[in-house]
């Protein structure tokens, strides 16, 4: 489900199956512009843009991250839509950040650069009452803003930036079927990957995933759903 590798007979990773025990509350499909590899330059990019003191260092990863994720909605949003069971995404949203960061940088990209979205963005999330463990699901980590001109069971589409455990992604989407938005359809632009986890089998599998993932290429005509 989040395209990672999982080890020996196991067909999902951890984080996989607690999303599944808790279906249909969480989102009906997942999809990644790329993998973010730790230390390679879409990892960097996705922590620079947001995270670097200097609103000058920010600038180029911000604008380079707008334009990869506007082109990935041109060529495959409608896969993602599909796969949710839709026809289009009439709402976007964004997964806040639950840091304490008061403006977020991927909400100006998503509701004011990147023209596809800018007209259906809608700021539905902010931080709720549990944010004590990040890597544990909980649609209690996200309250919902409900604007009076909204209705409800319509579908939207989640952006968010990183993908590590899903625990963020996968929370602000059951807040959203909980208040009656949804289908909800989750796309991160990087999934975290790490070439060097702890523990010798999940060294061997994850460089394996890594060198297919090579093989592969990329294509922009292509996404992890579409190809499958």
């Amino acid at each position: 489900m989040c395209h990672a590798y999982t080890i020996a007979n196991h067909h999902y990773c951890y984080q996989c199956n607690q999303a599944r025990a808790n279906l249909p509350a969480c989102a009906s499909a997942v999809s990644f512009v790329a993998l973010a590899v730790k230390g390679e330059q879409l990892a960097r990019d996705l922590w620079v843009y947001k995270n670097r003191w200097s609103p000058a260092a920010r600038t180029r990863p911000q604008l380079g991250l707008a334009a990869l994720l506007w082109r990935w909605l041109a060529h495959h949003e409608e896969c993602l839509a599909t796969a949710a069971g839709v026809n289009k995404f009439p709402v976007v949203t964004t997964v806040p950040s639950t840091t304490g960061r008061e403006e977020h940088p991927l909400d100006a990209i998503v509701g004011t650069v990147i023209g596809a979205t800018a007209e259906r963005f809608r700021p539905l999330l902010h931080p709720g009452a549990r944010n004590d463990d990040d890597r544990e699901f909980s649609a209690k980590r996200f309250d919902v803003d409900t604007p009076a001109q909204a209705v409800n069971t319509t579908p939207v589409l989640l952006i968010d930036d990183t993908f590590t455990s899903g625990a963020h992604a996968q929370s602000a989407a059951a807040r959203l079927i909980d208040a009656s938005y949804g289908p909800v359809a989750i796309l991160c632009i990087g999934r975290h990957f790490n070439r060097n986890p702890k523990g010798k089998e999940f060294r061997d599998d994850a460089e394996r995933y890594y060198r297919d993932a090579l093989r592969l290429g990329w294509d922009w005509s292509r996404c992890c759903l579409c190809s499958q």
